[in-house]
């Protein structure tokens, strides 16, 4: 059953990005594995920074490749940050990618959650092991930024 609410426009877009990438091929995986906690959440924090502006969503998805993730993510979470980072550099546009999201499988929307809940329990005051086998229209309404 599909939700009829909308999820905020930040959720959207990093969703969408993700599907464009599961339509446009397979992240290359060169990002670096090994990066410090401080500069991994200093480039994840950026994109709350950017408001809806989808050229600034994917110069902060670019800045985030380049840094990595640091190395206890596990193979899922690395997954769902690699298929984030590589929508980013397939989508066109934002419409394109809220198009795109529609099409996202279960698998690839657990790996792109549990990339986030990651990533947040990694830079914020979240607690470690939190689900992330949440159904999407749950994540939409999560508080953002």
């Amino acid at each position: 059953m599909r939700s009829t609410t909308r999820a905020p426009r930040r959720s959207r877009v990093a969703v969408a990005l993700a599907t464009a990438l599961l339509l446009g091929g397979c992240g290359s995986g060169d990002a670096p594995q090994d990066a410090s906690e401080e500069e991994f959440c200093d480039a994840f924090n950026a994109l709350t920074e950017v408001g809806g502006d989808f050229d600034a969503t994917r110069d902060a998805f670019a800045d985030l490749e380049e840094v990595g993730t640091p190395d206890d993510f596990e193979a899922d979470d690395r997954a769902g940050f690699e298929l984030l980072v590589e929508l980013a550099r397939e989508a066109d546009s934002e419409e394109d990618a809220e198009r795109l999201a529609d099409d996202l499988g279960a698998e690839e929307a657990g790996q792109v959650s549990g990339f986030l809940f990651k990533a947040a329990a990694t830079c914020t005051d979240l607690p470690e092991g939190l689900p992330t086998d949440v159904p999407s229209d749950l994540l939409d309404d999560l508080p953002t930024g």
